[in-house]
């Protein structure tokens, strides 16, 4: 129908076991509106506009509170209210089945809310417009069996850009309990973010982003089959593989990430590389980086001053006692600490990297609270969170606040975001103050 055909001002939706409200096309008003108790709310399929879907209470619902396809997220997250269920359970805007021709910025979920995908819902991001989608800083985006993202597609690019988002399963808690049941995420509950060999170079991009529990049908969590992604101090945890890298001339450019909790961390295939810088690879059952022979005449696959778990290097095809690495994979020399925790600038202003200081967490092991002194010479803003070795994010310690010149100091309790002591093990410090990051790990003990 045409812009404002239909109109919905001021009404009450509730109580349906099903969709409250279904809109398959068109541009609806919908505005001054409650939804309540409904499964979900609002439904927008492919092709709907929600620029005129505003101002409307979306309160606790029977199940999801809306679902919308990629090109009206935006708008409905934008423009309306979303009061979650107080049990914590459910609490998502589900992402229908989509293809997205143009860019969208998806905006971060609302409070206590994530995006989530459903059984054999894909997005595809591919157009003649290379459309890039971009998620914000503190959002979570679930996924559960057949579900993925993909990016680029029958010869139309496409984008995908990250900044501290987290892609795991629906069983993972973060962000909520999702699906209602207290079954564990375990590797391989949903499919793989896949960027194809259409995939646009200069827009796909991950920085601090952490990758958990996919990777299904035997694929790689994250799948690149062209093209040269960045990925900046991300975490692969919890798959099959973390990283697959397939096909000759795909390079992806991977530094100071970690991949933990893995059968094995990085798989390259058919000629794939991978650009390793400063990486980690620790406690990965099979391989850290397992790489096929090669037959492109660049020899190996490059893995100097990768730290691996053991001060005397990698086991497998090499020398020491930390994780594997099979044939075909450079290793010396390699890291005697964990070189993914340096402090790295992305860009920076030459004087902020010679002045800023991170400091290591102390007291290290802590019960029941520990803290990092930060020196900054200028004001910046700055993200600090701590993550569990899974790179499950537990708790935003300070959200891209503005601090003054000067000396910090930033105290964890021990306790998650809702206030929850956590238990003994080894957790993360992830900062970043301006252009900077940097990583440290602590130790609980009780």
């Amino acid at each position: 129908s045409a812009a404002g055909a239909t109109l919905f001002e001021n009404c009450e939706f509730e109580a349906s076991s099903t969709d409250a409200m279904t809109v398959i096309g068109g541009e609806p008003v919908v505005t001054g509106c409650t939804f309540a108790n409904s499964n979900p709310g609002i439904d927008l399929y492919a092709g709907t506009s929600a620029r005129l879907v505003s101002s409307n209470t979306f309160e606790p619902q029977i199940y999801h509170a809306a679902a919308a396809w990629a090109g009206a997220i935006a708008d409905l997250v934008n423009q309306n209210t979303f009061t979650p269920r107080p049990d914590g359970r459910y609490n998502a805007i589900r992402v229908r089945q989509s293809t997205l021709l143009e860019s969208t910025t998806w905006p971060v979920p609302p409070t206590d809310f994530v995006y989530q995908f459903e059984n054999d819902h894909d997005l595809t991001i591919a157009g003649d417009n290379n459309p890039v989608l971009r998620l914000q800083p503190g959002s979570v985006v679930k996924f559960w069996d057949d579900s993925r993202i993909k990016v680029g597609s029958g010869g139309l690019p496409g984008g995908l850009i990250a900044d501290g988002v987290t892609f795991t399963s629906l069983r993972d808690d973060t962000g909520g309990d999702t699906d209602g049941t207290a079954t564990a995420p375990a590797p391989s509950n949903w499919e793989f973010l896949h960027m194809s060999v259409d995939a646009d170079a200069d827009s796909c991009r991950f920085t601090e982003c952490s990758f958990l529990y996919g990777g299904q049908n035997g694929a790689g969590m994250v799948v690149v089959d062209g093209g040269k992604p960045w990925f900046d101090h991300c975490w692969f945890a919890g798959a099959v593989t973390g990283l697959a890298v397939r096909n000759s001339g795909t390079l992806p450019d991977v530094r100071f990430s970690t991949f933990s909790a893995c059968t094995n961390g990085l798989n390259a295939t058919s000629n794939g590389r991978a650009h390793l810088v400063n990486c980690c690879f620790e406690n990965n059952n099979a391989y850290g980086v397992l790489a096929a022979a090669y037959s492109d005449n660049y020899g190996s696959l490059d893995a100097r001053d990768c730290w691996w778990g053991s001060v005397d290097g990698p086991g497998g095809m090499g020398p020491g006692t930390g994780d594997a690495v099979s044939a075909n994979v450079l290793i010396a020399p390699w890291a005697t600490e964990p070189a993914c925790e340096r402090i790295v600038g992305i860009d920076p202003p030459p004087l902020a990297i010679e002045t800023l200081q991170i400091h290591d967490p102390a007291p290290n092991p802590f019960n029941p609270m520990t803290s990092v002194r930060l020196e900054l010479p200028d004001p910046v803003p700055v993200r600090a969170e701590v993550f569990d070795i899974l790179g499950r994010r537990v708790r935003v310690l300070v959200a891209g606040t503005i601090l003054e010149s000067g000396i910090h100091t930033l105290t964890w309790d021990g306790r998650d975001d809702r206030g929850r002591r956590q238990g003994s093990g080894v957790y993360l410090f992830r900062i970043t103050a301006g252009s900077a990051a940097a990583t440290r790990r602590v130790m609980m003990v009780k």
